[in-house]
C-alpha cells in the first residue's frame, strides 16, 4: 500500500497521518480522507483531469536540496564564470571544464591556446558548450571532438558555421604562411605531398636563378671536400657547376619572368589554403570518420580509431620539413652531378 504520510490532503488541508482511511480518485490518483472523500462526492483536483495528469507525490525538502545540488552551475576552473554543469567547454572563455580529463575520455590540457580560441569563437558569434548528440553531416560530435583533439573549441565552432551557414570560407592563418606543415600536423598526407611538391616546383626558377649567382662561394666551400675525392673529380664539378651558372646567365631573362609568375602563383595557392584551409580539414575529418565507423574488420574499439586517424602529431612536421630538404638535396644533385 502506498504510503502517503506527509502528504496533503486536498479537501481538508491537513496531513495524513499513519494510521488515517485514505482512499484515492481511480482516474488521477489524488489522495484523499474517506470522509473528505464522501463529503465531497468526487474528486476536486479539477487541473488534473482537465490536463489528462496524475498525482504525483510532493517532494521532500531533502529531495529539493539534493536536486538544486545537482543541478546547480559549477564554476569554470580556468576563469571561475558559472557554467551549466553538462557544459564541456566555458561560455565565456572556451576552456574545458574537466582540467584533468578528457573530453569524452581523450587527453586535455586546457592550454592558453584553447581559452584564446574559445574567446575568439565568442567574438564571432559561436557556441563553445558542445552535446554529444549533436551532429555534423552525418557523424556524431562525440566523434568529431575525439578526432580533432588539440585545439577543439576553435575547430567545433569552425565545423559548426561550416553547416549551419552552408559556406566554406573560414580563414587559418597558419595555412596562409606554412600550408604543408599545417596538414602535416593534421595528418592530412594526400593534402601534405600535394604543397610540398607544387611548392618545390614553383620554387625551381627562383633556386637556380639564386644557386647560379653563389657559384664562387659554393666552390669555394666544397673544395676542401672535393679535393679529398681528388683532384680531377673537383675540377670535374667545377667545370659543371660553371656551365651551369652560364646557362642561366643566358637564359636569365626567362627564369626571372617564370620566378616572377610562379611567385604569383605561390601566393595565389596559399591564400586559397588561408580561406579553405578550415573547410578542406571539416570535410577530412567527416569523412575519415565515416570510414572508421563503416570498417568493422579492427578489433581495437571505434573511439581509439577515431583517435589514432586524427588528432595532431608534430613529428609528422619534422617529416615534411625533411621532405622538403630531401627534395632541395635532389636538385642540388641533379646540377651539380648530371
Amino acid at each position: 500500500m502506498a504510503d502517503y504520510r506527509n502528504c496533503t490532503c486536498i479537501g481538508c488541508k491537513n496531513t495524513f497521518e499513519a494510521d488515517d482511511d485514505i482512499v484515492v480518485c481511480p482516474e488521477c490518483g489524488t489522495p484523499y480522507h474517506r470522509d473528505c472523500w464522501n463529503a465531497h462526492g468526487h474528486c476536486i483536483n479539477t487541473e488534473l483531469h482537465e490536463t489528462g495528469g496524475s498525482w504525483q507525490r510532493p517532494k521532500t525538502e531533502e529531495e529539493i536540496k539534493a536536486e538544486a545540488e545537482a543541478n546547480a552551475p559549477v564554476p569554470c576552473p580556468n576563469c571561475g564564470s558559472k557554467n551549466d554543469r553538462n557544459n564541456i567547454f566555458c561560455t565565456q572563455c572556451g576552456s574545458s571544464m574537466k582540467r584533468s580529463e578528457s573530453l569524452f575520455g581523450d587527453d586535455s590540457t586546457g592550454n592558453e591556446e584553447d581559452s584564446w580560441t574559445g574567446r575568439f569563437s565568442g567574438i564571432m558569434g559561436m557556441e563553445n558548450t558542445v552535446n554529444s548528440n549533436e551532429e555534423i553531416d552525418g557523424v556524431k560530435m562525440q566523434d568529431v571532438v575525439d578526432f580533432v583533439g588539440k585545439n577543439t573549441p576553435y575547430y567545433i565552432s569552425r565545423f559548426r558555421f561550416f553547416r549551419d551557414q552552408k559556406k566554406k570560407i573560414a580563414p587559418n592563418f597558419v595555412c596562409m604562411v606554412f600550408p604543408q606543415l599545417w596538414f602535416a600536423y593534421r595528418k592530412m598526407w594526400l593534402f601534405t605531398a600535394i604543397i610540398i611538391i607544387a611548392a618545390f616546383l614553383l620554387s625551381i626558377p627562383g633556386s637556380l636563378i639564386s644557386l647560379a649567382s653563389q657559384t664562387d662561394a659554393l666552390l669555394a666551400t666544397l673544395q676542401p671536400q672535393m679535393a679529398m675525392a681528388g683532384e680531377e673529380f673537383f675540377k670535374a664539378i667545377q667545370e659543371q657547376l660553371l656551365s651551369f651558372a652560364e646557362a642561366v646567365k643566358e637564359n636569365y631573362r626567362v627564369l626571372y619572368w617564370t620566378d616572377f609568375v610562379c611567385n604569383y602563383i605561390s601566393m595565389a595557392m596559399n591564400i586559397v589554403l588561408f580561406l579553405f584551409g578550415n573547410y578542406i580539414y571539416y570535410r577530412h575529418a567527416v569523412k575519415k570518420i565515416k570510414a572508421v565507423r563503416n570498417d568493422n574488420r579492427s578489433l581495437i574499439d571505434v573511439q581509439s580509431r577515431i583517435r589514432m586517424a586524427g588528432g595532431a602529431n608534430v613529428g609528422f612536421v619534422i617529416l615534411a620539413l625533411l621532405a622538403e630538404f630531401a627534395l632541395t638535396s635532389v636538385l642540388s644533385y641533379i646540377i651539380m652531378f648530371v
